[in-house]
């Protein structure tokens, strides 16, 4: 009778775990195609595309500047003039020279004309060969003085420094009255318009980087996002990837208008690829991982069972996976407790 007894207990709780099993309670949702969302965001650097340190190229004292600190400067425009008065004393100097060598050329000009109108059996074989030899002198003697005058006119031209870009110019290095030499730093100048943006990614984004155009969104320091985003362009990729950081650089380049971007400012930059990709989506809470990757629990009927899936990418509270079909149902909560084979009773809200 107690034999009897115990194997009814045994039957009992084998029909009670059967009966438990098959009213495992589970949330589920339906896999369908959807637009991923492949947005990535970056870290990036603002910088200048041209920065430029005015430097003198002589030496002289400062007679005047002509900018004011911070301000915009159009390429061309003056900045500083240096005192002149030794070099344009040298381009007199070079002039006259160049004035006397003419005179002589001229006098020997000449007297070959002479030479050649008299009767030449008059005029020695040898006072022909001096007077062109004297042409000659004189000619190559105009043209090194020609050349020493316009050594003298560039260096008078360099007492006048202008910029070379257009950019706004920080502080003056040096003022008026200060002896400057060619290693001087009179002040530098940024071109802040466009500007751009540079950032690092990874090895295997660069891989699909390659296959896709993108845009770009650049969200500034305090959150908000840069008004002239809509601009942005691809500027520079770097032709090596860096082998202590596996990531390569990238430049985007936008308009700066409003000035707002600053060389140095740091930015965060966000990538959207233009051409759109769509896969099964999931909820998030579906997707399960072990030791042997990811998976997710596919309802059929009344069974829990369990499939394997790789990620595509996100849209929100979803999840894009190949392995699962458009219309499966997959569960999304109570996920935790299933296992392979499980029977499952689907809840309705």
């Amino acid at each position: 009778m107690r034999k009897n007894f115990v194997i009814l207990i045994f039957l009992l709780a084998c029909f009670l775990a059967q009966s438990s099993e098959a009213a495992q309670l589970v949330k589920v949702q339906k896999a369908q195609e959807g637009a991923i969302d492949n947005t990535k965001e970056y870290i990036g650097t603002v910088e200048a595309v041209q920065r430029v340190t005015v430097k003198p190229e002589l030496s002289a004292k400062i007679s005047r500047v002509y900018f004011n600190e911070g301000s915009y400067v159009r390429a061309g425009s003056t900045l500083f003039t240096l005192d002149n008065s030794q070099y344009k004393a040298t381009v007199d100097l070079r002039k006259a020279q160049l004035a006397r060598t003419q005179s002589t050329l001229e006098q020997a000009q000449k007297y070959m004309r002479r030479l050649k109108a008299a009767d030449k059996r008059s005029v020695p074989a040898s006072d022909m060969d001096k007077a062109d030899n004297d042409i000659k002198q004189g000619q190559a003697s105009v043209s090194e003085a020609k050349a020493n005058l316009e050594l003298a006119q560039i260096e008078l031209n360099r007492t006048k420094i202008t910029s070379p870009i257009s950019g706004v110019i920080g502080r003056a290095g040096f003022t008026k009255g200060n002896y400057v030499s060619p290693s001087s730093e009179l002040a530098t100048i940024i071109q802040m318009n466009p500007i751009r943006v540079a950032f690092s990614i990874s090895e295997a984004d660069y891989t699909s980087w390659q296959k896709n155009s993108y845009s770009a969104v650049l969200k500034l320091s305090d959150g908000t996002t840069y008004d002239e985003s809509s601009s942005g362009k691809m500027d520079f990729i770097d032709n090596v990837i860096n082998a202590s950081t596996g990531t390569i650089t990238i430049r985007w380049s936008f308009s700066n208008d409003s000035n707002i971007l600053i060389p140095g400012a740091m930015v965060r930059i966000a990538l959207t690829p233009l051409n759109e990709q769509r896969g099964i989506m999931i909820p998030q809470a579906s997707l399960m991982s072990d030791i042997n990757g990811n998976y997710v629990y596919v309802i059929e009927g009344d069974t829990a069972k369990v499939r394997r899936v790789t990620t595509l990418g996100t849209s929100g509270d979803n999840v894009a996976v190949s392995g699962v079909k458009s219309g499966e149902l997959v569960a999304s909560s109570g996920t935790q407790a299933l296992r392979d084979g499980a029977k499952v009773k689907i809840q309705d809200k």
